[in-house]
């Protein structure tokens, strides 16, 4: 159980979150955006109750329709896209700003769902609902859909990320039969049975629930790779042949060499040493990216083999 102290600093720094998080909802709303809050405040309402419980950034989801206008508002209030090049999100993108201690996520979809975003954000958006935070409306996942959520992020981290799993096993201890078949009917709805079960099977007991529920036994190839704690470029690998067209695949190998000057900067010392720094950090970059691509293609082609055979 944490300390007194450390359970009072985790307070502080969510409330300077939740703060931010609001000013963001509120900005987005004004320009007529829709959004849902994800995890962070909703995780900690239907499954903490007083326990603390930290994070540090904020996921919001909206309307695919609207997100270029959401970009256009982000953009506005001087946050910058920092997407990771080597693990990019076809469902989100990461955004930060130089005086807010919250990255926002600024999701079109939920990591695993199968079906489009379009149709992702019609299923989500019947299941949620408004609270306050810091006296601010909010609107949350109800708790069957957060629990549906808290499954696929603890599928997408695998096991190399405690928080998800101390998530999934809070969901497992309090979650009703009658609400577990809720979440795995949600999961379907939005093609992430695989994923949903993935996730379960984390957990012991969540296994035991993966299969009174008859969820499928195949995995993903993207969860088969976060389970197995591939390195980042594999992701990548798996993205770049799941995507069709060659433009597409195109941008995004060109995304992984050539990343944004901001996310350099944000990871990589050299490139904060003025613009010679960049310049030789972005020099380097193809040079670095050889020298992890054989431990990356040898996880990838492993994960690929094993998925093939069962």
């Amino acid at each position: 159980m944490a300390a007194p102290d450390d359970e009072r600093l985790v307070a502080a720094r969510t409330l300077r979150i939740d703060a931010s998080s609001a000013k963001v909802v509120s900005a987005l709303t004004a320009a007529g955006v829709e959004t849902i809050l994800l995890k962070g405040p909703g995780i900690v309402r239907w499954f903490y109750g007083d326990a603390a419980r930290s994070y540090v950034d904020c996921d919001l989801l909206v309307d695919p329709g609207d997100r270029s206008r959401a970009v256009d508002v982000l953009s506005a209030a001087g946050y910058r896209e920092i997407t990771p090049p080597d693990r990019s999100l076809v469902h989100a993108t990461a955004w930060i700003h130089a005086d807010e201690p919250a990255e926002i996520d600024l999701h079109t979809s939920m990591q695993g769902a199968g079906v489009s975003p379009v149709d992702a954000w019609g299923v989500l958006r019947a299941h949620a609902v408004t609270v306050d935070l810091v006296g601010t409306p909010v609107r949350i996942l109800d708790r069957v859909a957060t629990t549906v959520n808290i499954a696929l992020h603890a599928a997408h981290h695998g096991v190399a990320n405690q928080k998800p799993l101390e998530d999934l096993r809070r969901v497992v201890d309090q979650l009703s039969d009658q609400e577990w078949r809720a979440a795995a009917a949600l999961a379907a709805r939005l093609r992430a049975s695989p994923a949903f079960a993935a996730g379960l099977r984390l957990l012991p007991e969540g296994k035991r629930i993966a299969e009174e529920l008859r969820l499928p036994a195949e995995t993903p190839v993207a969860v088969a790779l976060a389970l197995a704690a591939a390195p980042p470029g594999a992701f990548a690998m798996a993205q770049l042949v799941g995507v069709r067209g060659l433009r597409a695949k195109a941008a995004l190998a060109a995304r992984r060499l050539v990343p944004p000057a901001i996310w350099m900067r944000a990871f990589h010392p050299l490139a904060r040493r003025g613009r010679l720094g960049l310049a030789a950090a972005y020099a380097l970059r193809p040079l670095l990216l050889l020298l992890r691509a054989g431990p990356e293609l040898a996880a990838w082609v492993r994960v690929r083999r094993d998925h093939a055979t069962r």
